[in-house]
C-alpha cells in the first residue's frame, strides 16, 4: 500500500507500507490492503506503520484520514513527527 503523511509544514511519510493503525475519534482502526474507500477524522495520537517487520510510530495532533481505491492512503495531520525526530 502507498501511503502519504502531510503536515502543512511538510511532507513526514510518504511511501509503501503493509499496514497502518490510526487513532480515530470512534476508536483505533488498522488498514490493510484493499480497505474500503474511507474518509474519517483523526485525534491525538500515535499512527503505527507496519513494514514488513519495522514498525514506525509517528506522533500525530490529528486531522483526517482518507483511504482510496488502489490501497492508497493519505493522511493530512495537523502536526506530525517520526518518533527519532
Amino acid at each position: 500500500m502507498k501511503l502519504t503523511i502531510i503536515t502543512p509544514e511538510r511532507t513526514v511519510f510518504d511511501g509503501e507500507i503493509d499496514s497502518a493503525s490510526l487513532p480515530t475519534e470512534r476508536g483505533e482502526i488498522t488498514i490493510l490492503k484493499d480497505h474500503i474507500p474511507l474518509v474519517s477524522t483523526l485525534i491525538s495520537g500515535v499512527i503505527t506503520l507496519k513494514k514488513n517487520k519495522e514498525e514506525i510510530h509517528i506522533a500525530s495532533s490529528g486531522g483526517f484520514v482518507q483511504v482510496l481505491p488502489e490501497s492508497r492512503i493519505r493522511v493530512l495531520a495537523d502536526t506530525a513527527e517520526k518518533a527519532e525526530e
